[in-house]
């Protein structure tokens, strides 16, 4: 909240997965509404460096159409066709992620087939016992 209440032009803000241990809706909601506080400050906008696993933020347009004050960017990986494996480049470029590859660095990581394909099937995103 200091950092939202007291940042300036010459600010450098660095927020890292913002909303994280919250509730989902919470998270993503509280992380777009202070997005665009700090894009409503006009001249006195800070610098922000933002990192999130909130790919809805971009899908749902949560930030609005005309975004001429912010520059998204994603690391670079590459992957085999079947989008299992996946080499992690270490690079920076510009856009959007388009999902977080989290059941293939999962399996990347040694993780059992049979829990991922449990949270493939949405039991686990579903609040469904297991």
């Amino acid at each position: 909240s200091q950092m939202l209440k007291h940042s300036t032009s010459r600010s450098l803000l660095i927020i890292d997965e913002f909303g994280k241990g919250t509730n989902p809706s919470n998270g993503l909601s509280l992380l777009a509404a202070s997005i665009r506080y700090l894009l409503s400050k006009g001249k006195e906008c800070p610098r922000a460096v933002i990192s999130t696993h909130f790919n809805e933020i971009f899908e749902n347009k949560l930030l609005g159409e005309k975004l001429t004050n912010i520059q998204f960017s994603t690391m670079d990986f590459l992957s085999q066709q079947s989008g299992e494996e996946m080499t992690f480049l270490y690079k920076l470029i510009s856009g959007v992620a388009s999902s977080s590859h989290g059941y293939a660095c999962a399996k990347q990581s040694g993780i059992s087939s049979n829990i991922i394909k449990r949270a493939e099937e949405g039991l686990i995103s579903n609040h469904i016992e297991i």
